[in-house]
């Protein structure tokens, strides 16, 4: 009789195993409904489990299956003539994920951006607007997707959130360059001036404190090119070099090296550097003839 009370509960566990041909059809049946126009998406209505990884040789075509949906949603996420409501249902299914999924099997992580569990977003503000806190993560590394692919998702999170995270936003660009610059957020900034070239020229995009660190303004009392701002910080990179040196004991067998200061930022910004000598602050003679600032700088 003790037999048969083992069996049982093994029966049991053996049907609700599902096979590897029942896990793709599954993620197949995510696919359609996310891009169904008739029928409403439920990401709580999905068995989670079949977007878990495994080391089960049988289940690598499940995995398969799995990478080929990540990346179709991605980039309906990243073409601009994708529907709102296909792309917002894509939202909610990544960060349903992110919720449910631990370690390698995220495909993109989102819950970093909230500040609990009330899926409120970390923001900061300007002018009175709320902006989408995104800076600190965008280095977060993700076997599925680049930086690009990250920032229009999460400009799509923030559209669902009610907050801003405007791309073509020039205000919010020069903003987020100052920061980036000022954090010496290598990698954002190199991203946020591909994405700012063909809407203003980065060279003539002046910072002041602010937003919480820095933000952009127009003509003024000669607030920083971003070139400047990059030359600050890597004179307070060296200059605390030399501190730390002169207060370890000053010997010259342990001189700190310039090679680990984070001058890259300097070199990624001086094809933009526009200032003017002499203390001239203005901005409109730095351009191009026949280039007018946007409204406002």
């Amino acid at each position: 009789m003790k037999n048969y009370i083992y069996i049982i509960p093994l029966i049991l566990l053996s049907a609700c195993l599902k096979s590897p041909d029942q896990k793709i059809l599954e993620i197949i049946d995510v696919e359609n409904k996310i891009y169904s126009t008739s029928e409403d998406f439920s990401p709580q209505s999905i068995d989670y489990r079949i977007f878990e990884s495994s080391s089960n040789k049988s289940d690598f075509e499940v995995h398969l299956a799995r990478k080929a949906l990540y990346l179709k949603l991605m980039s309906t996420i990243t073409e601009p003539t994708s529907e709102k409501a296909i792309k917002q249902k894509i939202v909610s299914f990544f960060e349903y994920l992110d919720s449910n999924l631990e370690g390698r099997d995220i495909p993109i992580k989102i819950t970093y951006i909230f500040r609990d569990k009330t899926k409120k977003v970390i923001t900061k503000k300007s002018n009175g607007n709320e902006y989408l806190d995104v800076e600190r993560i965008v280095n977060e590394t993700s076997i599925f997707f680049n930086i690009q692919q990250k920032l229009l998702f999460f400009e799509e999170l923030a559209f669902a959130k009610g907050v801003i995270f405007d791309l073509e936003s020039v205000d919010f660009l020069a903003n987020e360059l100052c920061s980036a610059v000022g954090a010496n957020n290598l990698t954002y900034a190199s991203i946020l001036i591909d994405i700012s070239i063909t809407l203003f020229d980065p060279g003539v995009v002046r910072c002041v404190s602010g937003y919480p660190k820095r933000h952009y303004k127009g003509e003024g009392s000669c607030p920083m090119s971003l070139r400047r701002l990059s030359g600050v910080n890597y004179g307070q990179a060296v200059s605390s070099r030399i501190s730390s040196w002169q207060s370890s004991g000053s010997s010259f067998s342990n001189i700190p090296s310039l090679n680990p200061v984070p001058a890259s930022m300097n070199a990624l910004l001086d094809k933009h550097n526009k200032w003017n000598a002499g203390g001239d602050c203005t901005v409109n003679s730095l351009l191009e003839p026949g280039v007018q600032l946007p409204a406002g700088w």
